[in-house]
């Protein structure tokens, strides 16, 4: 058990050892002696700040879990990721899916991207309110990929044994901010994504006050792929794209959006626009 505190704990400045100088055969637990140290140095638990004590109590259940496999136990934390740094979430978001692979049961409730894992999908719970009452939304890689054939996918090559991987390889840590806001808006790339958001404040709208979040798709292909996957958890999308004019270019969009690919044009005139110019898309 000691070896899997080092091997746990492994560069933090403190670190957890075991007192048996009491140790009883007859009763094992009630002689274990669980000692908090800063070096070589002894500290009290209370010494070290809120996100300290977090990270060496879930070094110890790693290591419990580890120790003793087979026992039966349900381990909760609401919000894991509150007063940790951002590499400390890190390291416990990797150490709490380690725990759950040794079959301890784990459920937490977060707010932090560090602790959703696209290819873990099933552990994955949306849970919000609407209308006053409280909901949840979950899916399974069979139900997802019905999904994102109802959101007019390729069903051939939408299937229910990649399409987990195909999201967990393509999905960026960034874009899985999108699950935390009420409406999304997704656009192509750096420019959109840092230009829209000085736009919509001299429009006087805040978009931080109505939960929306800005999803940077990294390329124009990108965004119908980010957009059944926020949908089939019920998000409200909006995308913004180039209309660009090459045979081919918009084919996937007007799939998915159902719309006719030879309406983008910009020659007005000639063609017109699949959506009204100067109209008001309220958000």
């Amino acid at each position: 058990m000691q070896s899997a505190f080092h091997n746990n704990i492994y560069g933090f400045e403190h670190k957890l050892e075991i007192d048996l100088s009491a140790y009883d055969p007859n009763n094992y637990f009630h002689s274990l002696k669980i000692i908090a140290m800063e070096g070589d140095d002894v500290r009290s638990f209370t010494e070290f700040g809120t996100g300290e004590q977090q990270i060496l109590l879930m070094s110890f259940i790693k290591a419990y879990a580890e120790t003793f496999k087979g026992e039966n136990f349900i381990l909760g934390i609401e919000e894991p990721e509150a007063h940790l740094h951002p590499i400390a979430q890190r390291w416990l978001s990797i150490n709490l899916s380690d725990i759950a692979k040794s079959g301890v049961q784990v459920i937490i409730t977060t707010h932090s991207p560090e602790f959703l894992d696209i290819e873990n999908l099933e552990g994955f719970v949306k849970v919000y309110r609407e209308d006053k009452i409280t909901k949840a939304k979950q899916h399974t890689s069979e139900t997802l990929a019905k999904s994102c054939i109802d959101l007019n996918a390729h069903p051939n090559k939408t299937k229910t044994d990649s399409i987990l991987p195909f999201y967990k390889s393509k999905t960026f840590y960034d874009q899985l901010r999108g699950f935390f806001g009420r409406k999304i808006i997704l656009v192509e790339g750096e420019t959109e994504f840092f230009a829209l958001p000085n736009y919509f404040k001299n429009c006087g709208y805040d978009l931080v006050r109505d939960g929306i979040e800005i999803v940077n798709c990294r390329g124009k292909t990108q965004i119908t792929r980010n957009y059944r996957l926020f949908k089939s958890f019920g998000y409200e999308c909006f995308c913004i794209f180039d209309a660009d004019t090459k045979n081919g270019q918009n084919t996937d969009f007007a799939d998915t959006f159902s719309f006719d690919e030879d309406s983008i044009c910009f020659d007005k005139k000639e063609k017109g626009y699949p959506f009204e110019c100067g109209r008001h898309y309220p958000l």
